[in-house]
């Protein structure tokens, strides 16, 4: 763990010396030039396997990755801060520390400073009335509150706040039975509130996930869309293109993984136990991240990807080029793309 007063180099400190080489060459993997991927083909099932090289970043368990544009933050026990490849703690004031057991996640700001959103409660179990809300912003001497960057929806009074910041179009802030605020660079529009639960940012998608239905966020609001996936909970979303769509689903007795095409839904054979969480920069660049480590589909065939240690429980990235992921067992960045050689800096 990261000492909490010390700025270490990323590259250089004892949390980035994972088992995993960091400077190597992959040999090309097999099946990587199969061309551009067909949104209605069958996904090869047969178990393969492609070594990809990650750096262990921070060993602390890790729930929550923000990239901005020059640094990257990471919540685990105290929030984390990447500037210039150096790691270094940002504790919260002691008054929030309650918060951080609690629903709040971290975020990148158009600014390159992090942000804390959520709610936390004293009481079990908590309800609209007792679920206060929590949005913070990082500054050179440390955490503020920031209420004023939500217009109406600031303050202090009692709800939730959930939804998703960052360098993309466009950012979207909901308060439990309030509203929700869409903060595009052209202008901010109010829309009703969905449900309480994630929204997720997907390329040019914006859902939102609750305990019963998924919502798409359209030019007159959120509306709620089917998805034939049974009864389960959608946990996770991404829309690699128009009507081709990937969910991880909570059912009874277990986690499964659905490509959905044009409103039909097929579940998937996953390498990996329990998936959680997805990234996807195009329809051939889909990672999974979950309990039995991290899988990748190049639009024909799903492998899973041998270098950062499972559990893994959250996934970030830009691009083809940065992918992040983070679970119980720390912080990983990847070295390289599948078949590709390691980036130098």
């Amino acid at each position: 763990m990261l000492g909490p007063a010390t700025d270490v180099p990323a590259a250089t400190s004892p949390a980035s010396s994972a088992s995993v080489p960091a400077a190597s060459v992959l040999g090309k993997a097999p099946s990587l030039d199969a061309g551009p991927p067909e949104r209605n083909a069958e996904i090869s099932p047969r178990a393969a396997t492609v070594t990809v090289p990650f750096t262990q970043e921070l060993t602390e368990s890790v729930r929550s990755i923000a990239l901005g544009q020059r640094r990257v933050a990471a919540l685990g026990q105290v929030p984390y801060l990447r500037d210039r490849d150096r790691w270094r703690p940002i504790p919260l004031p002691p008054a929030f520390n309650q918060a951080l057991g609690q629903s709040v996640t971290i975020y990148m700001g158009r600014d390159d400073r992090p942000r804390l959103m959520g709610h936390y409660s004293a009481v079990e179990p908590s309800t609209a009335a007792t679920r206060l809300p929590l949005y913070l912003r990082y500054l050179d001497h440390g955490w503020v509150t920031a209420y004023d960057e939500l217009g109406r929806l600031g303050g202090k009074r009692p709800g939730a706040l959930f939804g998703v910041l960052g360098y993309d179009d466009p950012e979207v802030v909901c308060k439990e039975e309030d509203g929700c605020l869409v903060k595009r660079r052209t202008g901010w529009t109010s829309i009703g509130c969905t449900e309480l639960g994630t929204v997720r940012l997907t390329g040019e998608a914006v859902f939102a996930l609750s305990a019963s239905q998924v919502s798409r966020l359209t030019n007159g609001g959120f509306v709620q869309q089917t998805l034939a996936v049974g009864s389960g909970q959608v946990r996770d979303l991404w829309e690699v293109a128009r009507g081709d769509l990937w969910a991880v689903v909570e059912p009874p007795g277990g986690t499964a993984l659905f490509h959905i095409v044009d409103g039909e839904a097929k579940e998937v054979p996953v390498p990996i136990g329990e998936p959680r969480a997805l990234f996807a920069s195009a329809p051939d660049d889909l990672w999974i991240a979950g309990d039995g480590g991290l899988a990748w589909y190049d639009g024909h065939t799903l492998r899973r990807v041998l270098g950062a240690q499972p559990p893994l429980s959250c996934i970030g990235g830009r691009g083809r080029d940065t992918l992040w992921v983070g679970g119980p067992s720390g912080l990983f960045r990847r070295g390289a793309r599948p078949g590709e050689a390691v980036a130098t800096r």
